[in-house]
């Protein structure tokens, strides 16, 4: 299969496999390396680079920032992050903290609906980033809904009964935090929602790429986004956004080695700009 698949979530997050199913099966498929990008948390990977260096597959230290702009969610991808960065780990800290208030105001609303869950359990499963999938989850065991899907669609979307919106956090911050702990920035999924205006201010603040393949991009999204990244003068960048369901598989969206290296290059240009 070959090429490098730059978007994977494990259970530290909202994904559903653990680090090593993931690398083993990345391996088994013929992927030359992966990105591993959890939810506003860095916890899985030392994990995650020790068992690269000991099986010999490549990783990518990442991560994917949730923000909020103009009342639409908006994710920047980070890669090569120094996770061991005391500015960084505070502020991951701090945006986890909220993720718990968040998900205890999101439980209490559903108690009030007559839809009690396991807040306890949720956390306990979510570890350090508690998010609207393990509510989601949680909605599903207790036969409150069939599917995840309906969980969100019934309840959980922007504008449902127990939709609490997140404490604000900018692209614009995310992209500052990124770039000081020296990591390689992109937009995650841009036609899900980021406005092009965005799109072209944060290409003035400084972001590398953009996900151009991601598998809620049809081709007509992806020749939009490419024709912005030529226009930008961007890196092009793709991943699969696996959270282990069979549908979305590790390896279905990747980019190319000389892609990898033209990110890289343009993180080591704008870090030296940055005097980092």
């Amino acid at each position: 299969m070959g090429g490098f698949d730059m978007h994977i979530h494990t259970t530290a997050s909202d994904g559903l496999w653990q680090v090593d199913e993931i690398l083993r099966q990345a391996q088994a498929i013929g992927l030359d390396g992966v990105a591993i990008t959890d939810h506003d948390t860095v916890s899985a990977l030392p994990e995650a680079m020790l068992l690269s260096k000991q099986i010999g597959f490549p990783v990518i230290s990442g991560i994917e920032l949730s923000t909020e702009f103009d009342g639409k969610d908006i994710h920047i991808l980070g890669y090569w992050l120094n996770y061991e960065d005391k500015d960084l780990l505070t502020r991951l800290a701090e945006l986890q903290e909220q993720r718990i208030n968040r998900a205890c105001q999101m439980a209490q609303v559903l108690d009030d609906l007559g839809m009690p869950i396991n807040l306890a359990a949720v956390l306990e499963e979510a570890g350090a980033s508690v998010g609207r999938p393990h509510l989601a989850r949680a909605l599903v065991k207790e036969g409150y809904v069939r599917t995840e899907r309906e969980a969100f669609m019934r309840y959980l979307l922007r504008g449902k009964p127990a939709y609490v919106p997140r404490v604000k956090f900018s692209p614009f911050e995310a992209l500052d935090l990124l770039r000081e702990n020296g990591a390689a920035c992109v937009v995650a999924h841009p036609g899900t929602g980021a406005p092009d205006k965005l799109l072209e201010d944060l290409a003035a603040r400084g972001i590398d790429g953009l996900e151009v393949y991601h598998p809620e991009h049809d081709r007509r999204k992806e020749y939009h986004y490419l024709q912005m990244v030529k226009r930008l003068r961007l890196v092009v960048t793709g991943g699969s956004d696996f959270h282990g369901k069979p549908e979305v598989p590790i390896g279905c969206k990747t980019i190319p080695l000389v892609q990898l290296e033209m990110l890289a290059r343009s993180r080591m240009t704008k870090r030296s700009n940055l005097g980092i």
